[in-house]
C-alpha cells in the first residue's frame, strides 16, 4: 500500500494527500541536489576540472560555481 492510499484510507482529504506529496518531492529533490554538491565539492578538491565534475554528477553550471568559487 502506498502512502497516498494509506491516508485516503485514514480519511485524509485530497488537498493533504497533494500537499504532503509535493512536500517529499521537495525533499527529495532537495537531498538529491544537497548530495550533488557534497560530491562535486569532493571531486573539485581531488582536482578534477569542471567539465568533469558537471560530467560525473550532472550538476549545472550554476551549481557548480557556487561550489568552486
Amino acid at each position: 500500500m502506498t502512502i497516498a492510499e494509506r491516508l485516503r484510507q485514514e480519511g485524509y482529504p485530497e488537498e493533504y494527500l497533494v500537499t504532503y506529496i509535493q512536500a517529499y518531492i521537495l525533499g527529495y529533490m532537495e537531498g538529491s541536489l544537497k548530495a550533488q554538491r557534497t560530491i562535486a565539492r569532493r571531486l573539485w578538491d581531488m582536482g578534477m576540472t569542471q567539465e568533469q565534475i558537471k560530467q560525473a554528477t550532472g550538476i549545472s553550471e550554476d551549481e557548480l560555481k557556487k561550489i568552486t568559487h
